[in-house]
């Protein structure tokens, strides 16, 4: 759990824009990486976007609930997390998991068109402002991941 909320929160502090480009399912894990990223785009069809942690029965971690709280919608937050829902690919950009929805046959030349519009911005404004929009999540994160790894022990 540690190691994936520490991915998490690097991620999150990347100095590049990072762009996930989700061909299908994403579930636990793979939905706290594109919680995880700048940009995330999904493709429309028959998947399953969400955190089905509590679903298997396992409780949900802190690092966890701290990342869905932050980046999910608050209407989402509580579906999401406290009862597993699992989202098809335009809910789940309602939700939050998700900036866009495109078919299959174009998720590469759009995250190709994203990558060079964000090519664009300078770096280093990003990664200031990047830091300091998501400060107190990071912080957040921080405490929480040690809270993961006493909860372990």
């Amino acid at each position: 759990v540690a190691q994936g909320s520490t991915l998490a929160r690097r991620m999150l502090s990347h100095p590049f824009p990072i762009i996930v480009a989700c061909p299908g399912h994403a579930v636990a894990k793979g939905a706290f990486l594109l919680l995880s990223a700048d940009y995330r785009i999904g493709v429309a069809g028959p998947f399953s976007i969400g955190l089905n942690e509590v679903q298997i029965g396992m409780t949900m971690h802190h690092a966890g609930i701290e990342l869905a709280r932050d980046r999910l919608r608050k209407s989402a937050f509580n579906r999401s997390v406290i009862n597993a829902e699992m989202f098809d690919p335009e809910a789940a950009m309602a939700a939050g998991f998700l900036d866009r929805v495109v078919s299959v046959e174009e998720l590469q030349s759009t995250a190709l068109a994203v990558a060079g519009q964000l090519k664009k911005i300078n770096m280093n404004a990003h990664k200031k402002t990047k830091l300091k929009v998501r400060k107190a999540l990071l912080d957040t994160l921080e405490a929480a991941i040690e809270k993961d790894r006493q909860h372990m022990l």
